[in-house]
């Protein structure tokens, strides 16, 4: 089993790399870096969302217009 992940690991970590090396010439470095950060918020509020016993509140309008 630790095989199996290390080498999950190996490869998603690695696939990291390939994909900002792509991205970094084919758009500008701060779109996307914002559209990385962006993702993985969305997917970490998923994940808490989905495995919390208390489910978190989404933002309002008013608070997404301030984190934009």
């Amino acid at each position: 089993m630790p095989w199996i992940a290390l080498v999950a690991v190996y490869f998603l970590w690695g696939s990291t790399y390939l994909g900002i090396r792509v991205a970094v010439a084919t758009i500008p470095p701060y779109l996307m870096t914002g559209c990385r950060f962006a993702i993985a918020g969305g997917l970490l509020l998923a994940l808490q969302w989905l495995v919390a016993k208390e489910k978190p509140a989404w933002p309002d309008r008013a608070q997404l217009t301030r984190i934009a």
